[in-house]
């Protein structure tokens, strides 16, 4: 099941890849600022539309290699999996827990970076709250 962001954003078509960083990340910081306040509905939002950005930009950046995080592309490709997996611990802090979203943003993450410790870890903390502790073994014990 692919994640689900509430619209795409387009981005202008002269927006190079160092200022569509630049956008996400801010979206991100705002996220980040909400998220610290407790206010976890608003920083998902935020979080989702910079993610949003990045989904409707992936050309810039889905090649990029796990290990690459100085090229434009390598920034790029971090920033989105940090913002999937931002996105699930929003959907796992939600009152009541969005397990299953938030399972659908880890895997996204996963398929990105099969190794990736938060995702995996997030993985994890989802399939308990979806009572499938077999697979959360598995997950958490990688």
């Amino acid at each position: 099941v692919a994640p689900q962001l509430p619209q795409t954003v387009e981005a202008p078509p002269s927006l190079g890849a160092q200022d569509l960083l630049a956008q996400a990340q801010q979206l991100r910081g705002e996220g980040s600022a909400l998220y610290k306040r407790g206010d976890i509905a608003a920083a998902r939002a935020s979080y989702e539309r910079a993610m949003a950005l990045l989904w409707g930009q992936g050309q810039l950046w889905e090649g990029a290699a796990a290990t690459d995080d100085r090229s434009p592309a390598g920034c790029l490709r971090a920033a989105a999996l940090a913002l999937l997996t931002n996105i699930a611990q929003c959907h796992l802090r939600a009152e009541p827990p969005a397990a299953d979203k938030a399972l659908a943003f880890c895997e996204e993450a996963l398929r990105m970076d099969p190794v990736n410790v938060k995702a995996l870890f997030r993985k994890g903390r989802a399939l308990v709250e979806l009572r499938e502790f077999v697979q959360a073994f598995a997950v958490l014990a990688q």
